[in-house]
C-alpha cells in the first residue's frame, strides 16, 4: 500500500493529499495521515481602469474584481490595486479604495488611501497599491468585490483612474481559505 506523494492529487476543485506508512507485510497497526488541500483563488482584472474623475466623489465598483469564496471558514483576502492620477495644471486629491461582501453588503477592510497628490503644477504618477485582510465567512458562497473613490481636495486634477490593467501590471484578487 502507498500512499500518494504530497501534491499529487491535485486538480480546479479542493483536494486531498494522503499518506499511508506502516511496516512490510502485515503489521497490526498503520499510519493514515491526510491534509486538506485550501480553496484559493486568483484573478486578474482584464479591462481598462475605471475612469474616477468622471464619478468624483461616487462608490465606484469593479465587478471585474469579483472573487467568490464558495464554503464557510476563515479566509485570507488580498488585493493589488493599479492607479494612475495626476495634474496638467496643479492640483490635489485622492483615490481611495476598500474590499466588500456583495452578498451580505458587509465591509470587509477600513477605506486604504490607493494614491493622493498634491502637486503645485503638472505631476503624473502611476503604481500598485495592496489591500489585505481577513474575512470569516459563516456560509458560502460569498462574492468579494473592490470598491472605489476620487476625491478632488483642491485645485484641477486631469485624470484619477484604478482597478484595471495597463502596460506596468494589472489588479489583482486573491484569496486563501486558512481556517473552518
Amino acid at each position: 500500500m502507498t500512499g500518494i506523494a504530497p501534491g499529487g492529487n491535485t486538480g480546479t476543485q479542493r483536494s486531498v493529499d494522503i499518506d499511508v506508512t506502516g511496516t512490510r507485510g502485515c503489521p497490526e497497526r498503520w499510519r493514515v495521515g491526510a491534509r486538506l488541500t485550501p480553496v484559493s483563488g486568483f484573478l486578474n482584472t482584464e479591462r481598462q481602469h475605471a475612469n474616477l474623475l468622471a464619478r468624483t466623489g461616487a462608490d465606484v465598483p469593479i465587478p471585474e474584481s469579483d472573487i467568490v469564496l464558495p464554503e464557510a471558514g476563515v479566509y485570507h483576502i488580498d488585493s493589488d490595486v493599479r492607479y494612475a492620477l495626476g495634474s496638467a495644471t496643479g492640483g490635489s486629491g485622492y483615490i481611495i479604495g476598500w474590499l466588500r461582501d456583495e452578498t451580505t453588503e458587509t465591509l470587509l477592510t477600513s477605506f486604504t488611501q490607493i494614491a493622493a497628490i498634491n502637486a503645485e503644477r503638472q505631476e503624473q504618477q502611476g503604481g500598485t497599491t495592496h489591500i489585505m485582510t481577513e474575512y470569516t465567512v459563516a456560509s458560502g458562497p460569498r462574492t468579494v468585490r473592490l470598491h472605489l473613490t476620487f476625491v478632488l481636495t483642491g485645485g484641477k486634477i486631469s485624470n484619477a483612474e484604478a482597478g484595471g490593467t495597463d502596460s506596468n501590471g494589472a489588479t489583482r484578487m486573491r484569496f486563501l481559505k486558512i481556517r473552518d
